[in-house]
């Protein structure tokens, strides 16, 4: 009696304990924070990252929050509108985390002027009116740089860029979404339509609906594994005994996340469901066969005796309960060779997870179950005819051992056509990492997206940072004229390219302005003229003086001829007093065709020509300045001269294409794109290499970042890991198998199911569509490990019974005991799983079919394909029945010790 007490408070204190360190661990939970960036899984070393850190550290954000305005049947170039437009980027501005807004109404316009030239509003003058007709003529005259990135080309649409600083938490970039969110939704009116888009507001949304998802589905996985507990075992504690564990397991683990501030990312929201579903397989194994021993009592059975029981029971199924976790954890390891953080951390977690169930079942199972029967047990009729289950001596498994004893030859006949199958769809299967694909297409991130490509520029972005040798070097005529001709070249093949921003773009534009009134080669326009900016003395670009005595470019100057003196190749004059002839106008036309740069110009391309004829708003200085005669100037040294003096006109307005106004040596091109496919990634990608490797000058260097190179990145750590990851799981499995059972063809059995069910899996994926990313990518690796299990416990349940009983008995006992008890998990597991599907995430929704799908295809390949491999082997000689297994020797010398 005295011994029976001690063990009663023993157990008491044990499952007091765990409770008292399962309420510490709830205590920080709070402190979790999401970040759904996709950055967070580039590894620190990658090229990419180290170029988009340096890009931020020089440019500021790559990733800027975009808001749009779209009036639905005119143009937003009103003066309704535009108030509208100012005041939401006023309210924007205001933001504290926020550095830079770039709107229709403030991006800098710069004209011509009395001085010079002035750099005003796009959409407002000097005294900030607004003339629409001015703002139209402004956009038209810049249109490659506002058509596409504040407008839209149907004028309907305008959007503003946000930009904020680089380093900010996850945290502050959630209270700034948040805050502009909050903004826009006060101009919220049925005569527009105000959207939040770009890849900063899809990784707030991840993040969002990462929150979501854990909150709605962790309890409802919660209640499908209570409810298949109670389908399982239909008592009350056949459902609290085996629930208790998991949930210790998912509170010790998600409160060591928050102790040890790791964030939770798309992955890692996965954790404390896997472990709450895969961990559920250890109490039912244990729980199943406590009852199939018990139930089989016809009288009486006090507490003494069903201490008893329960030793045999755990005796029974430890060791293949303690593989199946080894097993599973080796899965998860597999994910520690992927050179993506968020994949092994991922990895690291479910293997303690799995680890730590293994040590709560075997920690407080027993000691609940003891306590429970600590009255004994009386048997009733309800629970003899229950006998564990609703279907231990069904036809189903009467039809499994049928299969397996008459037609193992046609089996596996048919599996080895079945691998071959799979085998030929692997260079079928689909890879491709696209944040906007994880969104269904009737959410407004998604249609929002969508609008931002075919309406604007796109967003999809690639950045090429230079880097010249000496402070300066930047500013060079030559190699400023390689970026011009780099983005003619990087448009022709690429479609998808949709702007392009750089230095060149800015010179040229500024270059147009300063000789809109200018004569081509004609010396005396630069002769003699120093320019001093910043001078008092009346000769500065932004002098006061009068135009008659300062301004530089004289109304002389400012024509070619006169109207009536332009004349045709006979030395005809054009124009007179009664207009143009035909063959003046002819004459006209070929020269505008002759100034185009193609061979089959559009009506745009021919009215540029035109304009260039006679200079109209500086048309014939719409290029990078090469010629130095041109410009009235000797040598290339006096064009970069030139050069640098436009830098200094532009002066607090090239942030985000030099890292300096005086001397720059670094400068940035942004491409945009409007379409991120892999495929259309790696023509851009493979365009940039192939075009700088060749024209980078000698001693410069450059690098690719972007946030659309990360995906291209990704998707080929993520392919690679995949590889890695499944071939060192299959290996690590069949290599604890066969030192378990010390026998390498038992190994290999163990493997049958396995990669039966990676077939399966590799049909699905093409059969579907489905795309490889990082959440779907888990699902194979996972499947090795945990489809382990099933291949476990039949061999250990099969070599036990092969001991004791005729082989012709062993099918039935082993699908009335194991097989029983797999297929219950395999339910729980794939039901869990299943409520996925109800994620707001397509990839988070796929993980769960697949993955019940592996699951059950797992469980019956392990009771069907194994037992038909072993039918038709000498089991004795295979099992080595006269010897333990190295494990179980390693057990009984640990109870020794433990007894000594």
């Amino acid at each position: 009696m005295k011994i029976y007490k001690f063990g009663k408070i023993r157990d008491i204190l044990i499952i007091a304990a765990v409770f008292a360190v399962t309420l510490l661990s709830i205590i920080p939970i709070g402190n979790l924070t999401i970040d759904g960036s996709i950055k967070a899984f580039m590894p620190d070393g990658e090229e990419v990252a180290v170029t988009n850190n340096l890009i931020e550290d020089e440019f500021g954000s790559i990733d800027p929050i975009l808001v749009s305005m779209e009036i639905n049947d005119e143009t937003i170039l009103q003066e309704e509108y535009l108030t509208v437009l100012k005041g939401v980027t006023s309210g924007i501005e205001s933001i504290p985390l926020v550095l830079e807004v770039i709107s229709p109404v403030n991006v800098d316009y710069i004209e011509s002027s009395d001085s010079g030239i002035s750099i005003v509003p796009l959409m407002s003058d000097s005294e900030g009116d607004m003339d629409i007709s001015k703002i139209k003529d402004r956009i038209l005259s810049w249109k490659d740089t506002y058509v596409g990135t504040v407008i839209s080309r149907d004028t309907r649409l305008a959007q503003i860029i946000v930009r904020y600083a680089d380093n900010i938490s996850p945290d502050e970039r959630n209270k700034l979404f948040n805050q502009v969110k909050s903004l826009v939704n006060e101009y919220e009116d049925p005569r527009w339509n105000i959207s939040i888009a770009g890849r900063a507001v899809m990784e707030e949304e991840v993040s969002n609906y990462v929150a979501k998802d854990l909150l709605l589905i962790l309890p409802l996985v919660a209640l499908i594994v209570l409810i298949v507990f109670f389908i399982s075992f239909r008592r009350w504690e056949g459902v609290l005994l085996p629930f208790i564990p998991l949930a210790v397991t998912v509170a010790w683990i998600v409160g060591g996340m928050a102790i040890f501030n790791m964030q939770i990312t798309l992955v890692s929201f996965l954790v404390p469901i896997l472990i709450l579903v895969v961990g559920s397989a250890y109490s039912i194994h244990i729980l199943s066969h406590f009852y199939e021993e018990l139930f089989q009592n016809k009288e009486f059975v006090d507490s003494v005796e069903i201490s008893k029981i329960l030793k045999r029971s755990i005796r029974e199924v430890r060791l293949s309960v303690i593989l199946a976790g080894i097993t599973t954890a080796v899965g998860f390891l597999s994910f520690f060779t992927s050179p993506l953080g968020p994949l092994r951390v991922f990895g690291l977690l479910c293997t303690i997870g799995v680890f730590v169930s293994l040590l709560v079942v075997f920690l407080i199972m027993p000691p609940m179950i003891r306590l429970r029967f600590s009255r004994g047990w009386t048997p009733s009729k309800s629970n003899v005819n229950m006998e564990v289950a609703g279907f231990k001596k069904g036809d189903f498994f009467r039809f499994l051992k049928w299969v397996v004893e008459t037609k193992s030859g046609v089996l596996l006949i048919l599996v080895i056509i079945f691998f071959l199958f799979a085998g030929f769809q692997i260079p079928h299967l689909q890879t491709g990492l696209n944040m906007i694909e994880a969104f269904k297409p009737s959410s407004k991130v998604f249609q929002d997206y969508e609008m931002m490509n075919t309406r604007m520029n796109g967003t999809g972005v690639v950045n090429i940072l230079f880097e010249s040798p000496e402070r300066g070097d930047i500013v060079d005529s030559g190699f400023i004229r390689k970026i011009d001709k780099f983005s003619s070249y990087i448009k022709e093949d690429n479609p998808s390219v949709t702007s392009i921003q750089s230095i060149s773009q800015f010179i040229k534009q500024i270059n147009k302005v300063m000789n809109s009134d200018s004569i081509p080669y004609a010396k005396d326009s630069y002769e003699d003229v120093s320019i001093d900016f910043f001078s008092d003395s009346g000769n500065g670009f932004f002098s006061e003086e009068s135009e008659d005595d300062q301004t530089i470019f004289s109304q002389e100057e400012a024509v070619f001829t006169d109207e009536n003196s332009l004349l045709d190749n006979d030395g005809e004059n054009y124009g007179s007093e009664q207009g143009l002839s035909y063959t003046q106008i002819a004459g006209l036309l070929k020269e505008a065709l002759l100034n185009t740069e193609t061979s089959d110009p559009s009506a745009e391309d021919l009215i540029r020509g035109f304009n260039i004829i006679n200079n109209y708003a500086g048309a014939a200085y719409d290029e990078i300045p090469v010629d130095p005669a041109k410009y009235g100037l000797e040598t290339e040294e006096d064009l970069n001269a030139l050069l640098s003096q436009y830098l200094i006109l532009g002066a607090g307005n090239l942030e985000m294409v030099i890292n300096d106004d005086l001397e720059p040596d670094r400068t940035l091109i942004t491409i945009q794109l409007n379409d991120e496919s892999k495929e259309t990634l790696g023509n851009v990608l493979t365009h940039i290499h192939t075009f700088w490797d060749r024209e980078i000058p000698s001693g410069w260097s450059y690098s690719v970042g972007g946030s659309s190179t990360i995906y291209y990145i990704l998707d080929k750590h993520i392919l690679h890991s995949q590889y890695f990851s499944i071939l060192g799981a299959l290996f690590l499995v069949w290599l604890i198998i066969t030192f378990i059972f010390r026998s390498a063809r038992v190994g290999l059995i163990g493997l049958i199911p396995i990669i039966f069910s990676l077939g399966g899996l590799i049909i699905a994926f093409v059969v579907t569509g489905v795309k490889l990313d990082t959440v779907t990518s888990l699902t194979a690796a996972i499947t090795i490990g945990v489809g382990a299990d099933y291949a476990i416990h039949v061999l250990v349940a099969y070599r036990r019974l092969a001991s004791k009983m005729d082989k012709k008995d062993i099918l039935f006992q082993l699908y009335s005991t194991t097989g029983r008890a797999i297929l219950l998990n395999a339910l729980s597991v794939g039901i869990g799983f299943l409520a996925l599907v109800l994620a707001h995430l397509i990839p988070i929704g796929v993980f769960g079919s697949m993955f019940a799908l592996s699951m059950g295809i797992s469980s019956l390949a392990s009771l069907i394909l194994i037992p038909a491999v072993l039918t038709r082997l000498d089991v004795e000689k295979l099992f080595k029945q006269n010897k333990k297994s190295i494990l179980d020797k390693y057990l009984l010398e640990f109870r020794k010790r433990l007894k000594g």
